[in-house]
């Protein structure tokens, strides 16, 4: 009964080691050697089980002749010697083929013993794979993110651009509205000096001249360029030139900004800033008594002329010629007093800047 239990539990131990072998790269590594010690101590018990069992055969083996007597091995041979030999040559040819399985056995072992050091290999470098792939997936989301935070940061500064863009338009065009506002008050002016008042709706304006035009074009950009904020020491923050430090001229505060955004400074040299702070005061004089003449030509403009018909003339006692010459006469005066008094009140402001500077 020992036997039959002890190939029951060696058949169950096979069949598990089977099926632990058949799972392939996610096999158990270490159930595979359990069970294979198992199943050796099993077959090595077993073989000793048989070897007994062997031994004790003839001795167990028994004849009944039909007549209620029963005959065993020595009865039936001979001699005590045959029967020894008969016992040895019996027991010998069992165990010579009790070996032979158990060769078959331990080759097949070797095999499931080669077949785990090649899964042992496989798992390695699955597993191997697996980390160089987790390294690469982290290394590629890092540089995603890194690429997302700098698309935010593009997509902010190109917002800022266009508003800044936008705003520029909008006072452009307010500029060149008022430009052409000026420049439409100068020509009535001129023309009024060239012609007298009433003459002066009979001259045909054909528009400024193209170099007068790019003089002016010039003028706009070079207004421009001064109006933007001085710095000095320029200096690039990383090495993708991405950003800056920089000084401002006139209060030598520190500032870091990105480089898309550069051109809206003007860059000056650091020796020039030892000085710029008495040019930008004069600038600022300047632009003052720009604005105190703003403020006297628009305080000097004249009042409208009115033209009488010739019959309000003609009732006054008046023919046309006279009313004609008369009215012309005060045109030109009037103008003539304006222009005196302006470039007296514009020589007394550059007398006055002139000595503000010494």
């Amino acid at each position: 009964m020992y036997v039959v239990i002890n190939q029951e539990l060696l058949d169950q131990k096979r069949y598990e080691l089977s099926t632990e072998r058949q799972r392939g790269a996610v096999a158990d590594v270490h159930k595979i050697e359990a069970l294979e010690q198992e199943i050796a101590q099993l077959e090595n018990n077993k073989v000793e089980e048989n070897n007994e069992a062997i031994a004790y055969f003839l001795d167990e083996l028994t004849v009944d002749d039909g007549d209620g007597k029963v005959y065993n091995m020595r009865d039936l041979v001979g001699s005590e010697p045959a029967y020894q030999i008969l016992r040895l040559a019996i027991q010998q040819g069992m165990m010579q083929r009790e070996e032979g399985r158990i060769a078959e056995t331990n080759k097949a072992q070797e095999a499931a013993a080669a077949q785990v050091v090649q899964l042992k290999a496989e798992k390695e470098e699955i597993h191997n794979r697996y980390d160089a792939m987790y390294e690469e997936a982290a290394s590629l989301r890092n540089e995603v993110n890194t690429l997302r935070n700098e698309v935010n940061t593009l997509q902010e500064a190109k917002a800022d651009l266009e508003h800044k863009r936008d705003a520029a338009a909008a006072e452009l065009e307010s500029a060149n509205k008022e430009i052409e506002r000026l420049n439409s008050q100068v020509d009535d002016l001129r023309t009024e000096i060239a012609v007298g008042a009433k003459n002066a709706v009979r001259v045909i304006d054909v528009g400024p001249d193209m170099n007068e035009m790019m003089e002016r074009f010039k003028e706009q950009k070079k207004k421009e360029e001064e109006n933007k904020p001085a710095i000095y020491n320029v200096n690039p923050l990383d090495n993708r030139r991405s950003r800056f430090s920089a000084q401002y001229a006139e209060t030598d505060e520190y500032f870091e900004d990105y480089y898309m955004y550069i051109g809206k400074y003007r860059e000056v040299q650091p020796e020039e800033a030892i000085t710029f702070r008495a040019a930008a005061e004069e600038k600022r004089r300047n632009e003052d008594l720009a604005r105190a003449r703003a403020e006297l030509e628009a305080s000097l403009t004249p009042p409208s002329l009115q033209f009488q018909e010739e019959t309000d003339l003609a009732e006054h006692g008046l023919d046309q010629a006279d009313a004609d010459g008369e009215v012309e006469g005060q045109a030109t005066t009037a103008i003539e007093e304006r222009l005196t008094a302006l470039e007296q009140r514009v020589s007394i402001l550059e007398q006055q800047r002139l000595g503000e500077a010494a």
